[in-house]
């Protein structure tokens, strides 16, 4: 409440000593995400995906499914299984051709399993680099979108404050000429008497 000294001028009430009364504080910043009327949101208030969401045509997919995996670890044998009698000596050698092709067809199916393991690992992470790129160029739009409100806004309270304080200096320097003039012209009157 004003006091009897005190004058209310452009809003604001000044004192007897003529300073205006400090504002009263706007206390802590608004939570994000939520509004708040004395600090007004300027600009987009979310981030805009685009129809259908985020999608990437990386696939992630197995690149060798079971048919493929089965046809390329077929190891054909060194020797061949012989029908009939064999002795000591064909049999030793089956089974070390057993042996060997066994072998063979675990590491081409170790390495084959190694290729398609690092292939998904891979294709998993350009998929995540994609997704987080798109995110990224949304979140950018975004970000130049918000500056770009919040830099007009500026814009428009510096013009209209401007314009508001060339009318003021206009108002001050037209009083002060006018008491200049009255001066002059009561110096004048006042030296006729």
């Amino acid at each position: 409440m004003a006091s009897m000294s005190d004058q209310v001028i452009g809003g604001w009430t000044t004192h007897s000593g003529g300073r205006p009364a400090s504002p009263k504080p706007l206390g802590r910043g608004p939570q994000a995400g939520y509004e708040n009327p004395r600090f007004p949101t300027i600009g987009p208030k979310d981030i805009k995906a685009p129809p259908g969401g985020y999608q990437s045509i990386i696939d992630t997919s197995a690149p060798l499914d079971m048919a493929q995996l089965k046809r390329i670890s077929e190891v054909k044998r060194p020797v061949p299984k012989f029908r009939g009698f064999k002795g000591a000596g064909g049999m030793s050698r089956e089974a070390f051709a057993d042996a060997v092709a066994d072998t063979s067809e675990q590491t081409v199916k170790m390495a084959a399993d190694k290729y398609g393991t690092d292939y998904q690992k891979q294709a998993e992470k350009s998929r995540a680099e994609d997704l987080r790129q798109q995110k990224g160029n949304n979140m950018d739009r975004y970000n130049m979108d918000v500056f770009k409100a919040i830099f007009d806004e500026d814009t428009r309270t510096r013009m209209s404050e401007g314009v508001k304080d060339m009318f003021q200096s206009f108002e001050t320097v037209k009083k002060d000429e006018q008491a200049k003039r009255t001066a002059m012209i009561l110096s004048f009157l006042g030296s006729m008497i």
